[in-house]
Order: C-alpha cells, then structure tokens, then sequence
C-alpha cells in the first residue's frame, strides 16, 4: 500500500496514541501503577510503532507528466501503473527510495553534498519510464527548483541532499562528451562550493 506521507505520518501518529492510550490503562487498572509511572511506559512504548510506520518503511517518488515530484510511504508492496499502461511492482528496499519516472523526458538524480569540499557524487540517470533505487529518503530538489549553496543544520559531517531535473536540464552544466545511456552514472563536482553552515 502507498501512502501520502502526510498520512503516513498521521497513521505512525494514530498508531503511537492508541499504543500509549493501551498501554496507560494497562498499567493503570492491571498493575495498578501510579498514574506517572504509567504515563511514562506507555510513551515510552509507544515509540515503537511510531517509529516502525515512519523509519522501517521504504518511499516511492513518482515523477509525473507534469514534472511533479510525490512522494509516499510504503506499507509492504504495490503496484504502479505508468501512464504508458505498465504495471510495475513498488517495493522499495528497506531504508531506501524508489524513483518512478512516469515522465516522456530521461532525468538525472543528482547528488548534491554539503560540508565536503572534495566529496565526489554520483549523479544517475533515469530513462523515460524506468525506476532507479537509490540510498535517500525522498528528493528535496526538484527540476528549476535549485539547491541553496549553502545550508543551515544542527547535525555536524556531510550531509547529502538530492536533486531531480532533465537531462537536457543536466547537460546544461555538466556538458557531455557522449550521450548518457541507462545506467550510467556521472561524477561531475556538485559539492565545490556547498558548506555546512552551523
């Protein structure tokens, strides 16, 4: 089943409150607990499927006609159909993201790192109607929605954000010498001048 990941965040939520509502009354009427001392276990235990609906979940985005980036969760497995009439199976791995391409144009994920000058990122193409799975949650950057050159975040290292745009969009700033085939992947420096800004 895919979800929003809107609703996928209200269904963890949902699945977090009756949880810990379960769990207070248990400790409450069963173990006759103090009403802290319930309090605390039943959200404390209600992290578990919180965080199993949100964490252990892989994600999908699709990348439709009109160069709209969605992205959802997904609960076990599904199906996709393309707007070219192919099914395809959605059942992304563990921690990663699929990328579905349901678009006429070849696009490039592009990896854009912050807080290594000298990191060198693999940019992958993803051909019309095809699906590529890559490490990330989601795509942050989408087509003329560029990434700032710097950013702001608490966590200190590298941070990896990812970019999705055409091709043609691609080749604009990284000139090829041959055209991009299925698979490929480019090393072309997007971290140059990306910093962490603490």
């Amino acid at each position: 089943m895919m979800l929003n990941v809107t609703t996928g965040f209200l269904l963890a939520g949902l699945a977090g409150l009756i949880t810990a509502v379960l769990i207070f009354f248990l400790c409450k009427k069963v173990f006759k607990w103090k009403s802290i001392t319930s309090g605390f276990w039943a959200l404390f235990l209600a992290m578990f499927p919180f965080t199993a609906v949100v964490m252990i979940n892989g994600r999908v985005c699709i990348v439709n006609q009109n160069k709209q980036v969605t992205t959802y969760m997904v609960l076990g497995t599904s199906d996709y159909t393309m707007s070219n009439g192919e099914v395809i199976p959605i059942n992304p791995p563990f921690q990663k993201c699929l990328v579905v391409n349901d678009s006429q144009e070849d696009l490039v994920l592009e990896e854009v790192v912050y807080g290594d000058m000298d990191a060198e990122t693999t940019d992958e193409l993803i051909p019309s109607m095809e699906t590529l799975v890559f490490d990330g949650t989601g795509i942050e950057y989408a087509f003329e929605q560029r990434p700032p050159l710097i950013i702001s975040s608490k966590k200190s290292g590298v941070i990896t954000r990812y970019w999705i745009r055409t091709l043609d969009e691609y080749i604009v700033d990284y000139p090829l010498d041959d055209e991009m085939e299925e698979g490929d992947e480019v090393n072309a420096d997007t971290s140059s001048e990306e910093t962490v800004e603490e």
